[in-house]
């Protein structure tokens, strides 16, 4: 597997090296540099040719939009994952007008890190769990009394033969509605749909 390519764009020097560190940490990943500085960023891109851009989305040199018209022209082929403190639908939605093809919160995994930049990294659409807690009630009323049902076991611990045999349904029932929970709530990991049940009151904290 050849290794993605990041290029880190943030103008807070100490987060930057932090996340630097993080990064080189996965197996798969290369991060080719390392910029807060417009300029050099373009350099760097030209040069290191990234398959992955991440973003600070309210880095104060500029926006998204500005940023990914210079950005394709240095380097055409490379994603945009916007790393950022604002969460909500409407953020996502400008963020995605503007170029961003991944969204994550500053507050997000190492784990879901890993996975955005795979999934950015490949062109598909990538939204991390935690920028969806401003979710659309009307996603949550879409949800059928079976999927909600689903939702509550996977966030209280259980696997997919456990559902299945407390449900009383094949595990290809389970997994099919698995799969249409994630698809509905744009949440593709087990951590984002525990974080939602939470929110939606299916689940309690322990304590």
């Amino acid at each position: 597997m050849t290794d993605i390519r990041v290029l880190l764009i943030d103008d807070h020097r100490l987060f930057r090296a932090g996340l630097r560190s993080l990064m080189e940490g996965f197996e798969g990943v290369t991060v080719a540099g390392d910029s807060g500085f417009l300029p050099s960023v373009l350099e760097l891109a030209a040069k290191t040719k990234p398959d992955v851009v991440v973003i600070d989305f309210n880095w104060r040199i500029g926006n998204a939009a500005d940023i990914q018209r210079e950005l394709a022209k240095a380097a055409p082929a490379a994603k945009m994952l916007a790393l950022t403190v604002v969460r909500g639908n409407e953020a996502i939605a400008r963020a995605q007008r503007e170029g961003v093809q991944g969204y994550l919160t500053k507050d997000a995994g190492p784990d879901e890190l890993r996975e955005a930049l795979s999934a950015v990294a490949e062109g598909k659409s990538y939204v991390g769990a935690m920028a969806r807690e401003g979710l659309d009630s009307k996603t949550l009323i879409s949800l059928t009394p079976r999927q909600r049902e689903v939702l509550q076991l996977i966030a209280e611990g259980k696997n997919t033969r456990e559902i299945a045999r407390l449900l009383n349904v094949s595990v290809k029932t389970i997994e099919t509605h698995r799969a249409q929970l994630m698809d509905k709530t744009g949440i593709h990991d087990v951590p984002g749909l525990v974080r939602l049940a939470l929110r939606i009151g299916l689940v309690a904290l322990d304590g």
